[in-house]
C-alpha cells in the first residue's frame, strides 16, 4: 500500500504523508518532554514539522519542474519515521531550510551533466559561496560534490570564467561590507569545535542513530549496481558524499548551533528515500517501512 502511494505525487499522497509525519513529530516530542506547558507545547514541534514539510515540498516542486523521479513523496513519510530513531534534543528549524538550498545545488550539478550552461554554473557557484560564508560546513558538503559533478565542465573557457567570478566577488563584497559596517555576520567563520566522540562517554542513543545510519549504507550498498542508469548512479553516489561527510565532521568536531549529528539526518533521510523510490518490490518496501517504523517506537519506548 504505501509503496504505491508513495511513488506518486497527487494531493491525497501529500496529505497522507504530511498527517503521518505530524503524529509521529508530535508523539516524538510527546515522549521526550519533562513537563507540558499547553501554549507552547505545541509551537517546537508544529514549527519542525512546518519546516520539514516546506523542505518536502520545495525539493516535489523540483522534480516536477525538472520532470526528474528522485524521491516523490517518500520524505515526507520517512523525515517522521526516521526521527524515531534519532537522538533529537532541539528544533534546528534553520536546517530544513539550509538543505533546501544544497537540494537546489545537489540539482543544478546534477542538471549541468545533462547540457552545460554558463548561467548555470554562474548560479551554482554563487549560491554554494553564499552558502559557505553563512556556514563553513557547507565547504566540506559541497567540494567533494563540485569534484564529482562539475570540475569536468569547466575546462571551457567561458565556463571556467563563470565559476571564477563569484569566487572572487562575493568574497570580495561581503568582505568589503563587513569592514565599512563593522559586521562580523558577513564574516567567514568556522562553526565546529574539535571535539572527537569518544565511545566511552557518549549515550546508547548515539549509538542507535549510528547503527540506523549503517543499516541505510547496507541498504544502498545492497540495491545499487552499475547496470542502472547513470542519473540515478549519480544522485546515490552524491548523498553518500553528503552523508560520509556529515558523519567525519560529526565524529570529530561539535557544531556551535547544531547537535553532533544533526547534518547527517537530512542526507540520511533523502538517501533512503531515493533508494525506496528506485526499488521494483512494494512487498519489500512495505516490509522495510514496517521495520523501521516498529524499531522506532521499540527505540523511543526503551531507549531514547
Amino acid at each position: 500500500m504505501f509503496a504505491r502511494q508513495f511513488k506518486k505525487i497527487i494531493p491525497f499522497n501529500l496529505l497522507l504523508g504530511g498527517g503521518i509525519s505530524l503524529v509521529l513529530v508530535l508523539a516524538v516530542f510527546f515522549g521526550g518532554a519533562q513537563e507540558i506547558d499547553p501554549p507552547t507545547f505545541f509551537k517546537d514541534p508544529l514549527l519542525f514539522w512546518l519546516g520539514m514539510q516546506l523542505l518536502c515540498y520545495f525539493m516535489i516542486g523540483v522534480e516536477e519542474k525538472e520532470k526528474l523521479s528522485y524521491f516523490k513523496c517518500f520524505p515526507l513519510l520517512l523525515f517522521g519515521l526516521a526521527l524515531l530513531w534519532f537522538p533529537f534534543k532541539n528544533t534546528s528549524v534553520s536546517m530544513f531550510i539550509e538543505v533546501g538550498v544544497l537540494f537546489w545545488v545537489f540539482n543544478q550539478m546534477v542538471r549541468v551533466q545533462k547540457g552545460i550552461e554558463v548561467s548555470t554554473i554562474f548560479n551554482l557557484t554563487l549560491v554554494s559561496v553564499l552558502l559557505i560564508f553563512y556556514d563553513a560546513t557547507h565547504f566540506f558538503f559541497l567540494l567533494p560534490l563540485y569534484l564529482f559533478f562539475v570540475l569536468g565542465k569547466l575546462f571551457l573557457l567561458k565556463t571556467l570564467i563563470a565559476f571564477i567570478l563569484p569566487l572572487v566577488l562575493v568574497p570580495f563584497f561581503l568582505t568589503t561590507l563587513s569592514l565599512y559596517w563593522a559586521h562580523e555576520a558577513l564574516i567567514l567563520k568556522w562553526p565546529w569545535v574539535f571535539s572527537p566522540w569518544d565511545i566511552k562517554t557518549n549515550s546508547f542513543a548515539d549509538f542507535i542513530w549510528l547503527f540506523f545510519i549503517l543499516m541505510s549504507l547496507f541498504l544502498v550498498i545492497g540495491k545499487e549496481n552499475l547496470k542502472k542508469p547513470r542519473l540515478d548512479l549519480q544522485i546515490t553516489f552524491g548523498l553518500l558524499l553528503w552523508v560520509l561527510s556529515a558523519l567525519v565532521l560529526g565524529f570529530l568536531f561539535t557544531h556551535d548551533s547544531y547537535s553532533r549529528w544533526d547534518w547527517t539526518f537530512c542526507p540520511t533521510v533523502l538517501l533512503i528515500s531515493h533508494v525506496f523510490m528506485k526499488m521494483q518490490s512494494d512487498r519489500l518496501i512495505n516490509t522495510l517501512l514496517g521495520i523501521i517504523f516498529v524499531g522506532g517506537i521499540l527505540t523511543r519506548i526503551f531507549i531514547l
